[in-house]
């Protein structure tokens, strides 16, 4: 599975229905002063499966930055569980290639 780094605007466009409001670009482009850095990723396997939004704060990386609640947002409703643990283990391996401690 390939991990892209996109803008707020491409990952709106792409991830077009959040799983829910703190998981969308709006609300993390608001909340942004939180954080470093906001990095938002799509995870493509074919085509976009999954998205997630992330903050980094003291070398980490965070999903959620500075909400209740986190984690992906599916592209549709058949995502088979491969994909997830794809993704997983996809960002694990994006997290420490950028240097970031989890």
């Amino acid at each position: 599975m390939e991990i892209s780094e996109v803008s707020s605007v491409e990952y709106s466009e792409v991830v077009k229905a959040p799983i829910h409001v703190f998981s969308s670009s709006e609300f993390n482009n608001a909340n942004s002063d939180k954080c470093e850095e906001v990095k938002y990723l799509l995870f493509k396997e074919g085509k976009n499966r999954l998205g997630i939004i992330g903050g980094i704060r003291n070398g980490n990386f965070y999903s959620p930055f500075s909400a209740p609640f986190g984690g992906f947002s599916f592209l549709s409703e058949d995502v088979k569980i491969n994909y997830i643990d794809d993704a997983l283990e996809a960002l694990e391996l994006w997290s420490k290639a950028q240097g970031y401690a989890s």
